[in-house]
């Protein structure tokens, strides 16, 4: 899977806001149009990528650079997250 379809996958899941298991089964349609295969196992990948985890980071940071909006105390936890 290329990084951009790893963080519209986890953007999905959590909008879906289901289980790992029980959104991995929903997937069946996302499978047949982008030939990916996912698994439950695939998506709990996701939160340990830290491609993933990055891009998540920057893609927030430039939402809220765009809305006007500061940068939060979360950031720092990220921040604090991503140097482990």
């Amino acid at each position: 899977m290329t990084l951009e379809q790893k963080v519209k996958l986890l953007l999905i899941k959590q909008l879906v806001g289901e289980s790992n298991r029980m959104f991995s089964n929903m997937l069946a349609i996302f499978s047949m149009l982008s030939g990916v295969r996912v698994s439950y196992k695939s998506i709990e990948r996701l939160y340990s990528d830290e491609r993933v985890m990055i891009a998540l980071y920057n893609l927030r940071t430039i939402m809220l650079i765009r809305k006007g909006l500061e940068l939060s105390d979360a950031t720092e936890r990220i921040d604090q997250f991503l140097s482990r």
